[in-house]
């Protein structure tokens, strides 16, 4: 009885501990998980908070509850650490002072697009509308409040006009120019994209949600300012996303070509 004893004491004592190389390995993947976008904004790295601080703020807490502060030297328990820290890490970003900053980085991917292009295409993301953001603690999640670059649901006009057209004036020689917005809706965030294709002087609007839609068959780009031409969604004629041109004379097309998607894009130079 007496050896039970004492082996049970000297049980916590005998713990493998990670050796420094396996801590540091252990810490980054937490690090690496907490940030590559999943528990972040709109489920995009960007948007996640990154400062060291406020990442192991969320992962010491569950170290110091089950593991003595300490890295546990089990994989299946640094997942369980990984998940218990993904829960805080939000719940954390739900604060208004972590809001803010988030709205800050929606703002400043918002004036600092990616751009992709293929010989043919070139794509601008302008990533989530800027505005404010509210929390919403039940669900641990982001959604944009307002902004003032959403008209009764969709992009402004005056903002399609100066980043589209900044791209047609910038990318002349390119079939398609693509520009894509995510906006909220009542179903959750859309990423709708806006493309001129110079072939047939359209403009197609895709939105995941609803469907496509495409303009007449403009007089040239210069169209696109005219304020007689509605470039609102509803107001335009839907077309079904097909391979197969539409034929010269139908006006607006009955046919759109699918949108392309970051997949089929490479990255521009700096």
């Amino acid at each position: 009885m007496l050896g039970l004893v004492g082996a049970a004491l000297a049980a916590p004592a005998c713990r493998r501990h990670l050796s420094p190389e396996e801590t540091a390995e252990a810490w980054e993947r937490a690090r690496t998980e907490l940030t590559k976008g999943e528990h972040c904004f709109a489920g995009r790295p960007e948007y996640c908070l990154t400062d060291p601080a406020f990442v192991d703020g969320a992962v010491q807490p569950r170290l110091d509850e089950l593991y003595g502060g300490e890295m546990p030297p089990r994989k299946v328990h640094v997942e369980s650490v990984i998940r218990a820290a993904a829960i805080r890490y939000k719940r954390e970003t739900m604060k208004p002072e972590n809001i803010a900053k988030v709205e800050e980085l929606v703002k400043e991917r918002y004036h600092d697009p990616k751009v992709t292009e293929t010989a043919d295409v070139v794509s601008i993301d302008m990533g989530v509308v800027p505005g404010r953001l509210q929390g919403h603690p039940a669900t641990l999640s982001l959604s944009v409040k307002t902004s003032e670059v959403i008209d009764r649901g969709e992009w402004t006009r005056s903002e399609l006009e100066r980043v589209l057209g900044g791209a047609l004036s910038k990318y002349p020689d390119k079939k398609v120019v693509r520009v894509v917005v995510t906006v909220p809706s009542e179903r959750g965030l859309a990423p709708v994209s806006y493309r001129y294709i110079r072939a047939s002087k359209t403009l197609v609007i895709s939105d995941p949600q609803q469907g496509a839609r495409t303009t007449k068959r403009l007089a040239g780009e210069a169209s696109l300012t005219d304020p007689s031409v509605s470039l609102r969604f509803f107001d335009l004629s839907p077309c079904e996303v097909a391979f197969l041109e539409p034929p010269a004379d139908q006006d607006p097309p009955k046919l759109c070509p699918p949108d392309v998607t970051e997949g089929q894009a490479a990255a521009a130079p700096e």
